[in-house]
């Protein structure tokens, strides 16, 4: 059953973003309520954006439509505006505001996680390469002034697996595992 969405007025987000600390902000060709905080780092703010335009007035404050409406979290670098890290939304359901909340939370976790860049010391976000199967590593947010990254954390799918001791695996009839000058396998 799909989650049942409900009305959030612009009191009620407006009240619950001041109990967590956040200030309202105007952000440019933006129409929906959004609210920051500065981060543990000072040249980081934690933005939310609400999906609630304050203009419209009624029970449901500025809601959007049903499915159409979820509030995000993101930590935003302050001197180009760029998102260096963001949350995966909050539905406008019963708890909606209670996840924007967590997820502000997540956000200021999120910046001691954060990777420089080797280069220029920036900081860095996750990317897609266009070639192969969307590869995943580290690009500097400068880019293209900048062409420093790192490998993503994730770890590659191992090519084989470890038999367990009820599997009968035998050993290869050709290409035997070379040797190091050492007497150790390479």
């Amino acid at each position: 059953m799909p989650p049942k969405y409900v009305p959030v007025s612009v009191e009620q987000i407006r009240e619950k973003m001041k109990e967590i600390g956040f200030v309202e902000v105007l952000v440019y060709k933006t129409y929906e309520l959004v609210f920051e905080r500065v981060s543990k780092v000072p040249d980081l703010t934690i933005r939310i954006y609400s999906s609630i335009n304050p203009d419209v007035q009624g029970i449901g404050g500025g809601s959007r439509e049903a499915g159409t409406d979820a509030g995000r979290v993101v930590l935003v670098e302050k001197t180009s505006g760029k998102i260096v890290w963001s949350s995966k939304r909050a539905h406008r359901t019963a708890s909606f505001l209670q996840n924007l909340a967590e997820r502000a939370r997540e956000a200021w976790r999120a910046v001691a996680t954060l990777q420089t860049c080797p280069v220029c010391h920036g900081y860095m976000v996750l990317r897609k390469s266009r070639q192969g199967k969307g590869h995943e590593f580290y690009g500097c947010l400068k880019y293209p002034g900048c062409h420093g990254t790192r490998p993503s954390p994730k770890k590659p799918k191992p090519k084989w697996v470890r038999p367990t001791p009820t599997s009968k695996v035998e050993p290869p009839k050709s290409n035997p595992t070379p040797a190091s000058q050492d007497g150790g396998v390479i």
